[in-house]
C-alpha cells in the first residue's frame, strides 16, 4: 500500500530528479521503477492522453479510490444498523399492547351450597389468585342473585384459549374446582365444553 500511495501522489516533475534516488533508498529491490508505477504511466500516456501530466491523473485515481473505500464502509455500517434495528413481524405482534377482552358468565348455585361457596371465596387460596393473574385475568368479580352466580372478568393476554387450557391443566386449579364445582349447577343452554355459560355483551361504557 505504501508503494502505491508513494507512486500515486508523487508529482511527475519529481520523477526524473528524485524517483530513482528515493526508490533505491527507501524501497530497495525495486530498481528505478516498480511494476505498478509502469502500469500507471502506461494508463496515462496511452489512455488518458488529454491529461497534461501524470500527477493530475494519479491524484484523480487516488480521490476515486478514497471515495470507493468510504462508500463501501458507509454501506456496511448501514446494513449493520438495519440488521440491528430489524424486528421480525411475529415479535412485533407480541410487542403490541393486547386488546382487553371482557367476559360475562353465568351459572346456578345449589341453595344448600350457597354459604359454603361464599366462605370459599371470602378467603380464596393465594395460589389460585396467582394462577388467575398469570393467565392474564384481571378485574374478576362474582355476583349472586336469585339462585344465579354472575361473573365478570377482563382478559389482557394474546391467546385466551391457550391460557384457559393451561389453567385447566394446573393441579392446584383442579383441587380448587373439586370444592367449587359441587356447589354449582351449569345451565342447560351453555355451549359445548363450557361450565360457566358465556353471556352476550349488550352494552359497555369505559
Amino acid at each position: 500500500m505504501a508503494y502505491f500511495i508513494f507512486d500515486l501522489c508523487l508529482p511527475k516533475v519529481f520523477y526524473h530528479r528524485w524517483y530513482s534516488h528515493a526508490y533505491s533508498r527507501f524501497f530497495p529491490g525495486f530498481g528505478k521503477r516498480h511494476a505498478f508505477g509502469r502500469i500507471l504511466d502506461n494508463i496515462h500516456f496511452e489512455t488518458y492522453s488529454s491529461f497534461k501530466n501524470t500527477y493530475q491523473m494519479k491524484i484523480g485515481l487516488f480521490v476515486v479510490l478514497v471515495f470507493l473505500i468510504c462508500f463501501v464502509a458507509c454501506k456496511s455500517d448501514s446494513k449493520d444498523k438495519i440488521s440491528e434495528d430489524y424486528v421480525p413481524e411475529s415479535e412485533t405482534e407480541q410487542l403490541k399492547e393486547p386488546k382487553v377482552q371482557r367476559f360475562g358468565m353465568v351459572i346456578k348455585v345449589k341453595p344448600e351450597k350457597l354459604e359454603e361457596y361464599k366462605k370459599l371465596h371470602a378467603n380464596p387460596w393465594s395460589g389460585i389468585m396467582n394462577i388467575l393473574t398469570e393467565r392474564n385475568i384481571r378485574n374478576y368479580s362474582i355476583y349472586y342473585k336469585d339462585g344465579y352466580l354472575f361473573s365478570y372478568f377482563e382478559y389482557v393476554g394474546n391467546d385466551f384459549e391457550a391460557d384457559m387450557k393451561k389453567m385447566a391443566d394446573d393441579s392446584l386449579t383442579q383441587e380448587w374446582w373439586k370444592l367449587t364445582d359441587p356447589c354449582q349447577i351449569p345451565l342447560e343452554t351453555r355451549k359445548e365444553g363450557e361450565w360457566w355459560a358465556t353471556m352476550e355483551e349488550i352494552f359497555h361504557l369505559d
